[in-house]
């Protein structure tokens, strides 16, 4: 049997496992983007209700617009998290359909990403515009149609993520995937678009999210409960076993990823500007512009080349370690090397092409030249740079 009750044996298993990552999946810009639009669209003057809050990454938005609020979560885990993040704000243990409230009294309920993850959305929204009550008001996010994982990680990149934090994001989902299938409903589209049929949309945040808004109902007496996830079948298993073997195999050639901190960066940097430092500097000695002007020019011009190769080298490894912080101005920096580089290889069939290139390049990345390297002369050991005698 696959199944124990009413529950997925590995119901409990999945949202332990999501409570432990959910901040390091969605404590983001994107996350911001939805909070400042569900916030956007709250009536003034009327208490909240969040239903399924989680750790509260969109709680933290509603509390600062001053509405009182109240914040459910039936899941122990991310309910503890949001205890800690906001102590002062009303917390239940509660589902849905458990949820009880007074009735007749106007309120606005939001649901970030909850509906879609119920067996039947139908009476999910139902519930929800009852729990807001006849005046009062229903704000719901739901994935937009046809997005993936992928898609959204995109977004979130394009809403200031690091290439590491959105890498994170889609190796944490491929490890979690098979869980998902085990324990999750299935929630056809056609149920999502029926369950939201009345719903007026108002913004689509990051083409990744939909932010929708419909009015309260009156509670009705035979008003049917969301039922949880009866009886996942059997036959899921199999596909969970596939997922999951995809997504070791997907770990084991990636990796964990290195390790992004300033010591890192620091330990890169100076093991690759050492190596390099010292290169160059035989290099420059070995030249000889008295006795062979022409060769030593040629060598240096030889010199330069291979140094921008390598100044490319070094920023595509600092990239890989750089904290969120710096990190956007370590790959301004490379992107910047990478095209001065592809300008000095054109020189001799475009000179004022590859000027005009390498100057815009390096124009562009000035203001992250200046904070990388204001960054490495306050947290890097540069002793290795200075002079000695001799030299």
């Amino acid at each position: 049997m696959c199944v124990i009750g009413r529950r997925s044996v590995f119901h409990g298993v999945l949202w332990r496992s999501y409570a432990r990552v959910y901040d390091a999946l969605w404590d983001n810009g994107l996350t911001e983007q939805v909070a400042t639009a569900v916030a956007a669209n709250l009536p003034p003057s009327r208490p909240v209700v969040e239903v399924g809050a989680g750790t509260g990454l969109i709680t933290r938005r509603l509390v600062a617009t001053g509405a009182p609020i109240v914040a459910v979560e039936p899941h122990a885990g991310m309910r503890s998290r949001l205890a800690r993040r906001l102590p002062e704000v009303t917390l239940l243990s509660a589902t849905i359909e458990s949820l009880q409230l007074a009735p007749r009294e106007p309120r606005t309920v939001v649901a970030v990403n909850v509906v879609h993850l119920v067996p039947d959305p139908v009476a999910a929204v139902r519930r929800l515009q009852q729990l807001a009550s006849e005046s009062g008001t229903v704000v719901i996010v739901v994935p937009h149609r046809g997005v993936t994982v992928s898609k959204v990680a995109r977004s979130i990149r394009r809403c200031g993520g690091s290439r590491w934090f959105t890498l994170r994001f889609v190796l944490l989902h491929a490890l979690l995937g098979p869980l998902t299938l085990l324990a999750a409903p299935r929630v056809r589209a056609s149920q999502l678009t029926a369950a939201l049929a009345s719903a007026e949309p108002v913004e689509l945040v990051a083409g990744a999210s939909d932010v929708l808004v419909l009015r309260g109902r009156a509670s009705e007496a035979d008003a049917s409960a969301v039922r949880g996830d009866a009886r996942p079948p059997c036959k899921r298993l199999r596909a969970a076993v596939s997922a999951c073997v995809a997504a070791m195999v997907l770990l084991a050639a990636c990796g964990s990823g290195p390790s992004r901190s300033t010591a890192s960066f620091c330990d890169e940097f100076q093991s690759r500007a050492i190596e390099l430092h010292d290169k160059y500097k035989a290099e420059v000695r070995a030249s000889d512009p008295k006795g062979d002007p022409l060769g030593s020019l040629l060598r240096l011009t030889a010199t330069a080349l291979e140094a921008q190769g390598d100044m490319v080298s070094l920023f595509d490894a600092l990239d890989q370690r750089a904290p969120d912080s710096i990190e956007p101005d370590v790959a301004t920096m490379r992107d910047s090397l990478k095209s001065q580089a592809e300008a000095m290889r054109n020189a001799a069939s475009d000179p004022l092409g590859a000027l005009g290139g390498g100057l815009i390049a390096g124009l562009q990345a000035m203001g992250s030249a200046k904070r990388v390297d204001t960054f490495i002369a306050s947290n890097c050991d540069l002793s290795f740079m200075q002079p000695t005698a001799g030299s």
